[in-house]
């Protein structure tokens, strides 16, 4: 597991400009795009969304940055098994609105990015497969 904190860091572009992918899935959350040409990622980036919105099975990588997501509800990922990249950069997010076990759930993730949010101390408990959590740009006090 890489922990990536602190006020430093480096924020990383995945993606190329939603429009170079075409036309989104039918699967796909009405307010968000799930191009064809990459039906396992789902992209909510800019929407101004107040809460994760309803994600589809088979999505894989999930793209939530520079929204206002202010809490996540336990069963936000329920039916989302094979979810590996969770990415919720440049939200809202306080450790109080992140309820229960919601990220321990998705056992096969592997990047989770809640960088520039409103932490206050890490998150947690986390899946064993996750190998990169990087929470920068919070005002995170203490860990664990």
């Amino acid at each position: 597991l890489a922990l990536i904190g602190g006020t430093g860091g480096q924020y990383y572009d995945y993606d190329f400009p939603l429009s170079i992918y075409g036309q989104s899935s039918p699967n796909c959350a009405p307010e968000c795009n799930c191009p064809e040409s990459y039906p396992s990622a789902m992209y909510c980036d800019e929407l101004k969304l107040k809460s994760v919105p309803m994600v589809p099975p088979g999505i894989k990588y999930l793209y939530l940055r520079n929204n206002q997501i202010d809490h996540i509800d336990e069963k936000a990922f329920e039916n989302v098994t094979d979810l590996q990249w969770l990415i919720l950069d440049h939200n809202l997010l306080e450790n109080s609105k992140i309820k229960g076990r919601v990220f321990s759930k998705l056992k096969q993730l592997k990047k989770l990015h809640i960088n520039y949010n409103n932490l206050t101390e890490s998150v947690g408990p986390l899946p064993k497969s996750l190998e990169d959590l990087q929470l920068t740009h919070n005002k995170i006090t203490k860990l664990g």
